[in-house]
């Protein structure tokens, strides 16, 4: 028959299709393919690689990353970053909260080495405690111990509110300016002859009743100063421009603790009555004029003369020895402004010229009032300009 003639095929090696099986990632198949075989299969080819496909016993990563290298950055107040490294690719997660039981989680499915995650939306000032786990693709985990950071304060963002400014009345080269401000904060003026100021005075201490002196002043001049306060977190403020006028050269204000006679009057003052004053005796009594107005608060009779200098009484015309107009610098500027505002004409309702705050120059606001003054009493021309006519109506006018 012609069965007996059929060429018999070799019976497959079934070790080489179980490798082959193997190679291309079949392993299942490849279980069920040794299954049957002999425990002489097992001894030809040991418990090796071969020995393990044969039983199924294809080796997995079962071990969890490692986590080193945990940094904490610098905490804000809302926020913070934390980096760590594994030694091998790993998604990242960090649970955290107010307490070891966390609440919260933020997470990143990028498989790393290098991680970094940032925490939002943190409240201020508070202590947090946070936990790292990453896991491989076999989702092997790894956890970090509990670690915690504080989160930095609200920042101050308010400039100092700047108030209470003043200048003590100017010596005829230094003057104080003092303010106040509603938060401890740094001391700054700037000055000069204009409103660019040039020049400025500083202190570093931080508090909130401010005092600073400025000295080397040129006298009987009008400067302008500006003040200025930062606290401790860079936030300044600035005053608007202010001005004061020095003194005459020579004069100096009293201070506190010092003591003015008042009892005996200058030379040409008999029993009361006026017959001149000396431009220094004038500078003298102006420039302690909240001194005398002081003590006669407390029921003291102040002399005529310094009531007649002052502009309280009896007559000042023997301080007007000459003409004055717009520009002109001395003590007599500074009566002329004292009886001004004593009768009617006020040169500045507040600040340099009102009334406690007379000074040696003639300005605008002197002429104004002095316009008004002679207009009120029929001096004519009424053009601010100090001369005969108004020295005579003021002499019979105290």
């Amino acid at each position: 028959m012609a069965e007996d003639h059929m060429e018999v095929l070799p019976r497959p090696n079934r070790l080489a299709v179980a490798v082959l099986v193997l190679m291309i990632g079949g392993s299942i198949l490849c279980t069920s393919l040794f299954s049957p075989l002999s425990a002489a299969a097992d001894t030809a080819y040991g418990s090796g690689l071969y020995g393990a496909a044969l039983y199924g016993g294809v080796v997995l990563d079962a071990t969890g990353p490692v986590i080193s290298s945990i940094v904490e950055g610098t905490p804000s107040d809302t926020s913070i970053t934390i980096t760590w490294s594994t030694d091998e690719a790993a998604n990242s997660r960090i649970d955290y909260g107010a307490t070891v039981s966390y609440g919260s989680a933020s997470t990143s499915a990028s498989l790393v080495t290098s991680h970094s995650i940032t925490l939002t939306g943190l409240s201020p000032s508070t202590t947090y405690h946070y936990r790292i786990q990453s896991a491989d693709t076999l989702s092997n985990s790894t956890n970090s111990s509990d670690g915690t950071f504080t989160t930095s304060a609200t920042p101050d963002v308010t400039d100092p509110s700047i108030s209470s400014i003043s200048a003590r009345t100017p010596d005829s080269t230094e003057v104080t300016i003092r303010w106040t401000t509603d938060e401890s904060s740094d001391s700054a003026v700037a000055y000069g002859t204009t409103a660019s100021y040039g020049a400025t005075t500083t202190s570093s201490s931080l508090v909130t009743s401010h005092s600073v002196d400025l000295s080397n002043l040129l006298p009987l001049t009008t400067y302008h100063y500006r003040v200025r306060s930062a606290d401790g977190s860079g936030n300044a403020s600035f005053s608007s421009d202010q001005t004061f006028t020095t003194a005459e050269q020579g004069t100096t204000q009293n201070r506190p603790g010092q003591s003015v006679s008042i009892a005996r009057g200058p030379a040409g003052y008999a029993g009361g009555t006026s017959t001149g004053v000396s431009a220094e005796i004038s500078a003298i009594i102006i420039a302690n004029r909240d001194v005398f107005l002081f003590a006669q608060a407390q029921g003291i009779a102040l002399p005529a003369y310094i009531l007649q200098v002052l502009g309280m009484g009896g007559t000042a015309a023997g301080s007007f020895t000459r003409d004055l107009e717009t520009g002109a610098m001395g003590v007599d500027v500074r009566t002329l402004q004292v009886y001004l505002n004593t009768h009617g004409a006020v040169v500045a309702a507040t600040g340099a010229g009102s009334v406690g705050n007379e000074t040696q120059f003639f300005g605008p606001a002197t002429k104004a009032a002095l316009i008004r003054f002679q207009t009120a009493n029929g001096i004519v021309p009424a053009a601010g300009y100090f001369g005969p006519k108004t020295r005579a109506y003021i002499a019979s006018h105290p």
